[in-house]
């Protein structure tokens, strides 16, 4: 496989929302999963969001000390195809190497923007410029380039639209959903959005339904078709 690793993972209310109506954050997992989450991270090594998860919440993209201690940096992927995040997102200023995965159609003011705060902050940060049509990103040959960078293993934690593009191309190996006990209602952001499967569906395997310790359940999946 000259991929990495991919482990799907997200946090669900009990009707499929994982924000609210609006688009807005919502806190969804308990202490138990999010011990659970940091351990997945510091176990796969590397984390991946699409521009705007980092749009919208400005995460730092890291393992918290209180979960993991003495847990080793991460590879911070981020994949953002016009070029629209901030030059001042916080994940950029974590230990740990931030990895952009942009197009050759980005916005080219940002990207020079972006080298700048690199040259001038000394980040760590490495920016990976793929082709594409309309600010897309080609995902199998982004991960052809990160397993290329030794990157073995992955965690993809959204959000909706990057989660049903790694689905939809059958680029995953496990999938995971938190389900926490609430329930929002609305037409928000569901577990995957895109335009969906118009005919079939992805094949999987439920391996493992766990009722956690803060009233929610845990589903663990495998792909069938990896």
């Amino acid at each position: 496989m000259d991929r990495p690793f991919i482990h799907i993972n997200c946090a669900s209310t009990l009707d499929g929302k994982i924000a609210r109506p609006d688009g807005s954050r919502l806190r969804i997992s308990g202490p138990w999963d999010m011990k659970r989450v940091h351990q997945m991270r510091s176990e796969l090594g590397a984390i991946l969001v699409g521009a705007g998860t980092i749009i919208g919440d400005d995460p730092k993209l890291t393992v918290k000390d209180e979960y993991v201690p003495g847990a080793p940096s991460l590879n911070k992927i981020v994949i953002d195809g016009k070029g629209k995040i901030p030059v001042t997102s916080r994940f950029l200023r974590t230990k740990g190497r931030s990895i952009i995965v942009t197009s050759e159609g980005c916005d080219r003011t940002w990207l020079s923007e972006l080298i700048t705060a690199k040259e001038k902050e000394e980040l760590e940060l490495e920016i990976i410029e793929l082709d594409g049509t309309d600010g897309r990103v080609d995902l199998q040959k982004m991960l052809k380039a990160l397993h290329e960078m030794d990157i073995k293993k992955i965690m993809v934690e959204g959000g909706a639209q990057i989660i049903w593009e790694f689905v939809e191309q059958g680029l995953f190996d496990r999938f995971t959903i938190y389900y926490g006990p609430l329930l929002i209602g609305g037409k928000g952001p569901t577990v995957m959005d895109g335009i969906g499967f118009m005919k079939g569906a992805a094949s999987i395997e439920i391996e493992k339904i766990v009722e956690t310790p803060d009233g929610g359940f845990l589903v663990e999946m495998v792909s069938i078709d990896h």
